[in-house]
């Protein structure tokens, strides 16, 4: 059964690499990781998001480098919205090891140098290791890593806010315009703010919804697969 809102082209590649990551700290066959990394490169090749063509009967086997198993994959992730083997594959790692691989700075090899010399298993680890300058001491580290180590666990501590590309962020945002449009009773909507003003990066969506009074806007969106939390601007209800 296929998701009510489409899977994006650039959530199939994240979890292609973030396969890849993982089976990289497992240390598997290389030709696995690497079929998995191609994988994510061709998906954001793509011009077009690739759910509306498999529902339109494309067949993903005919992507450059993607043989069966990564074609099956690719069906799958657009029929339940995930990777199985992905699901999988953070069951086994730990969660803290996944966190390290997110810090600018740690690939998959790092990361298992830090676990195999000093036992870490997480960013508190991390921290503490910094202080006692045993990090520098790890080979292939040094001291100019370890700054921006240091760097990367305060930025990751202050929490900045994320900004995407604008080309990441637009089949989101196009996804969302297209599934308001579609709530009855709605008149227009508008994409604002920096994606509106064409900014290079966008940190987050901001719509211009017009209804009748009384259209539930907060119901409509809380129906909407992808949405984790709302922040609604405006006078509820006016038109």
């Amino acid at each position: 059964m296929h998701p009510r809102v489409p899977r994006h082209n650039e959530d199939l590649a994240a979890a292609f690499e973030e396969v890849a990551d993982l089976l990289s700290l497992q240390q598997a066959n290389p030709f696995r990781i690497r079929a998995y990394r191609r994988a994510a490169q061709v998906v954001r090749s793509q011009a077009a998001e690739l759910g509306p063509r498999l529902a339109g009967g494309f067949d993903p086997d005919s992507l450059p480098g993607i043989g069966d198993d990564l074609a099956g994959q690719i069906r799958e992730f657009h029929c339940q919205g995930e990777l199985p083997v992905l699901r999988a594959l953070r069951r086994e790692v730990p969660a803290g090891l996944r966190e390290l691989l997110s810090l600018p700075g740690l690939g998959p090899r790092r990361v298992q140098a830090l676990h195999r010399a000093l036992g870490l298993r997480d960013r508190e680890g991390l921290r503490k290791a910094l202080e006692g300058g045993r990090v520098a001491r790890i080979p292939g580290f040094g001291a100019g890593l370890e700054r921006r180590l240091r760097e990367a666990l305060a930025d990751a501590a202050a929490a900045p806010p994320r900004r995407l590309p604008r080309a990441i962020a637009e089949p989101y945002a196009l996804a969302l315009r297209h599934y308001l449009q579609e709530q009855s009773g709605v008149e227009s909507v508008d994409i604002a703010g920096s994606y509106r003003r064409g900014q290079e990066t966008v940190g987050d969506l901001d719509f211009v919804v017009c209804a009748p009074r009384g259209f539930d806007l907060r119901a409509a969106l809380q129906r909407y697969d992808e949405t984790r939390a709302l922040q609604l601007g405006g006078a509820p209800g006016s038109a």
